[in-house]
């Protein structure tokens, strides 16, 4: 800032004063990057930016890290520090394009352009390169075209690189790296496939895969590449390109910019709570209206029909009562008759026994020792004495 105030003030051009609305330079606005890299922007009150080239010549003396020069038009008499339109002096807008590129792989500069070719390789290591394609025909088949990101490196570097620290909107940590390296590193190497990773901080988990990558990137900020792009250039004051945009693009960068977004779930929800009880009231008068209402007529004849019933059912309790009972004897008749059979069978079974031979030697032996007890008796007394 004190360097670009030191030209201003070689280059005399006039300051914008708030009171009489007059002057040019409104404000000066630097931003620096992680590793160095500084972006100045020049706030006018006009288009016109006096000894524009002069200034652009002398700032970039002054600052070798300075990477970028812009001008934002700010006509407003308000003070509003920015306006809506941004204008490129020189260099490359390296903060937004190196976000882009970390988070989504690509860049705004390049989404939709209607330029088309291919980008020209050096050609000191032409024979190198020629045997590269005699070894790997599918090599020779790979261009770098205009819309290719890689291409955004700059001359004479052998490696690009951009790496990129955020929280998601989700709470977790996240460091998203895209990278890009010419063959051995050398500046007359051919250009390789970028390299693209995003890692969990809070899981140590790394993403590899574009199409995890991409969506991981979504679930974290809740906004594709184009929404992105249109919610940055947004804030940077082309709002032409925002409203060019869908309406359905629109609403969700607007909500994701005001944090309306819990509104939009909190209406969701309200409208699905909403449906439900409509069915269910639905439901309910449907009901209602196929529900007849009684007249008193009515409702004694149901009377009528409800104490004869029960009077039924006490007769039928009566004779239900009467059938067990009978039940009751018809068991223990059988019963008994299985009893009396049981007993005819073994009274037969001891009458055949009694009329056996057997029986009656036995019976004939008990007899005869009963006869002859006396006289066994005195024989044992015989002896003892």
């Amino acid at each position: 800032v004190n360097a670009a105030r030191e030209i201003i003030s070689k280059l005399h051009i006039p300051i914008y004063d708030e009171d009489t609305h007059s002057g040019i330079l409104r404000h000066i606005v630097g931003r620096a990057g992680k590793h160095g890299d500084l972006m100045a922007v020049i706030v006018t009150a006009t288009k016109n930016l006096p000894h524009e080239k002069e200034f652009v010549k002398m700032l970039r003396a002054k600052l070798p890290n300075l990477v970028s020069i812009h001008q934002n038009i700010q006509t407003y008499h308000n003070n509003v520090i920015m306006g809506r339109d941004t204008h490129l002096l020189w260099g490359k807008s390296t903060i937004l394009d190196a976000i882009c590129l970390a988070l989504y792989g690509d860049t705004p500069r390049l989404d939709g352009t209607l330029m088309e070719g291919n980008i020209k390789e050096n050609d000191e290591n032409k024979a190198e390169e020629e045997k590269k394609k005699d070894d790997n025909p599918k090599e020779a088949n790979k261009k770098v075209t205009l819309k290719d990101p890689r291409q955004l490196m700059r001359k004479n570097t052998g490696e690009a690189f951009v790496i990129l620290n955020f929280i998601g909107s989700d709470g977790i940590h996240y460091e998203a790296c895209w990278s890009v390296v010419r063959a051995y590193k050398k500046v007359t190497g051919k250009l390789q496939p970028k390299s693209w990773k995003l890692k969990n901080l809070d899981t140590d988990y790394t993403y590899t895969s574009d199409k995890e990558i991409k969506n991981e990137i979504f679930k974290a900020i809740g906004l594709d590449f184009k929404q992105f792009c249109r919610t940055t250039l947004l804030a940077q004051g082309e709002f032409t390109k925002f409203l060019n945009s869908k309406d359905e693009d629109k609403a969700a960068i607007l909500e994701k910019i005001t944090g309306m977004d819990i509104y939009s779930k909190i209406g969701m929800k309200v409208y699905e709570v909403t449906s439900e009880k409509e069915r269910t009231w639905k439901d309910a008068q449907q009901l209602v209206e196929h529900t007849h209402t009684l007249t008193a007529d009515e409702i004694l004849a149901k009377k009528k029909d409800i104490d004869d019933a029960v009077l039924q059912l006490e007769n039928i309790k009566k004779d239900s009562d009467k059938e067990s009972a009978k039940l009751q004897w018809i068991k223990k008749d059988a019963l008994l008759g299985k009893e009396v059979e049981t007993c005819t069978e073994n009274h037969k079974q001891a009458l055949e026994e009694v009329e056996s031979d057997e029986f009656k030697e036995k019976e004939t032996l008990v007899k005869q020792w009963n006869a002859t007890i006396e006289a066994r008796n005195w024989l044992s007394a015989m002896k003892n004495a």
